[in-house]
């Protein structure tokens, strides 16, 4: 019988079951999952390190799994104390995002930069906005109907970042004529009763209305009074005492007394136009200076930014003298004293010659009533609509002075490129000097793009 049992042992077909039982497989397993002929060869590791690898399904997100550090900026009701869901919250990381003086328009507000250059989010239903961590210091800030709030963030903030809205409505202004007409493109700016600078400003709409909020600077000028004025070169100032915790719902009306334009045209040496990248700026003459005394603080000076060879300063008050100067990039600077409009919509045209230093015409010839059949006006290049902001499409305004600002000083130049020429002389500009980081063109003749001869 054992002999027998040898036999059967070693003749009987491999691929036949023998006659002991086999294992049974589990009826779990798929087909593709079992190993085929040459597996079974092979031990048992051999044949679990010979399995092809197999990527990871998704599971959903799992409360205890950690999530991607983020900094929280929540958004609380100031008199209540309550959240508030849905309010638009701003966050801007200053290490990557950089301020142009070109771009801010006539008054660097808040509001303004904080559209342009803030990652805008909603607050959800905790009143809560996550955002990546910053890279550097950063502004955080909030609105929601008439409130505001805001924070200036030190580097490597751990958050969360509270926020808590207090009411700002809006200041009401509007500019009219001495006929009661409304007058349109005509600054105005919220100021201090005790300190010198604009905090905030804007030009009138068609309608000659604006609004301005007080923002960052709600604090100071609440404790210090505030003024609203007519931003304009003027022998007396206009302006209007203004109670920020009480502000009126009508309209503070300012009336613009007569005035008249001056306009900068930019000639090259030749006495042709020039379409170089320049900065055109104005201010009282030293002996105006002396003669206004303390008036002049009510006075700023005013640069503007051309490539079309012109540059229009309006409106102008009667009777004053002004400096009017020009900086083109790789020239050397020129400036010439003049007496601005002395009748009312009396409109001036001064030529400077870029690169001379001097006038066009020394004598009074460089002063001369504007011909308006000249060049069409250059459209505007610092990011505004012109038509909805009624700024004068001819020039291209600066940030003007706003004192103790919570946001960085602007910056001249990229973070990513930032080219610096040599100054040619002690007290040039910097501005001028600067290679800016190249923006994409408008469709115009005039382009946001700074002049390409920067070397690197």
């Amino acid at each position: 019988m054992s002999v027998v049992g040898l036999v059967l042992l070693f003749v009987w077909p491999r691929s036949e079951p023998g006659p002991w039982p086999l294992p049974e497989r589990s009826e779990s397993r798929s087909a593709a999952e079992e190993p085929g002929p040459s597996a079974l060869a092979e031990p048992v590791w051999a044949q679990s390190s010979a399995q092809p690898s197999r990527l990871p399904t998704e599971s959903p997100p799992s409360s205890a799994e950690p999530a991607e550090p983020a900094l929280e900026v929540r958004v609380v009701d100031g008199p209540s104390g309550a959240i508030v869901p849905g309010a638009q919250v701003f966050l801007i990381d200053w290490a990557v995002e950089v301020r142009s003086r070109e771009l801010d328009g006539p008054c660097a507000d808040l509001d303004r930069i904080l559209e342009r250059l803030g990652q805008l989010r909603s607050a959800d239903a905790r009143g809560s906005a996550c955002y990546p961590y910053p890279l550097g210091a950063a502004t955080a800030a909030a609105r929601h109907g008439e409130s505001f709030a805001f924070a200036a963030l030190d580097p490597a903030e751990p958050g969360p970042v509270v926020l808590t809205l207090v009411p700002d409505p809006p200041v009401r202004v509007r500019v009219v004529d001495a006929a009661g007409v409304p007058q349109s493109g005509v600054e105005v700016a919220l100021r201090s009763a005790k300190r010198v600078g604009d905090f905030v400003c804007a030009a009138t709409g068609a309608d000659g209305t604006l609004e301005l909020f007080a923002r960052e600077h709600r604090v100071e000028l609440v404790r210090d009074g505030a003024r609203v004025a007519l931003a304009v070169w003027l022998r007396e100032p206009v302006e209007a005492p203004v109670d920020l915790e009480h502000v009126p719902l009508e309209p503070i009306e300012l009336r613009l007394p007569p005035a008249g334009s001056v306009e900068v045209v930019l000639a090259d040496e030749d006495g042709v136009e020039s379409n170089e990248a320049v900065r055109v700026w104005a201010e009282p003459s030293t002996r105006m200076q002396a003669e206004l005394g303390e008036r002049v603080q009510g006075f700023r000076s005013t640069e503007l930014w051309t490539r079309c060879g012109r540059a229009r300063f309006w409106p102008v008050g009667l009777g004053l003298e002004l400096r009017f100067g020009a900086e083109a990039e790789e020239r050397e600077d020129r400036s010439v004293v003049a007496e601005g409009p002395t009748k009312p919509g009396e409109e001036l045209e001064i030529r400077l010659e870029l690169g001379a230093g001097y006038p066009c015409s020394p004598d009074e010839s460089s002063i001369q009533a504007a011909d308006r059949s000249g060049p069409a006006p250059c459209p505007s290049m610092h990011g505004v609509d012109a038509a909805a902001k009624a700024v004068p499409a001819s020039w291209i305004p600066l940030a003007a002075y706003a004192p103790r600002s919570i946001l960085p000083r602007p910056s001249i130049g990229s973070s990513s490129r930032s080219c610096r020429r040599r100054a040619r002389r002690p007290g040039a500009n910097s501005a001028i000097r600067a290679c800016f980081q190249a923006r994409p063109s408008s469709a115009t003749s005039c382009s946001r793009r700074r002049p390409s001869s920067c070397r690197e």
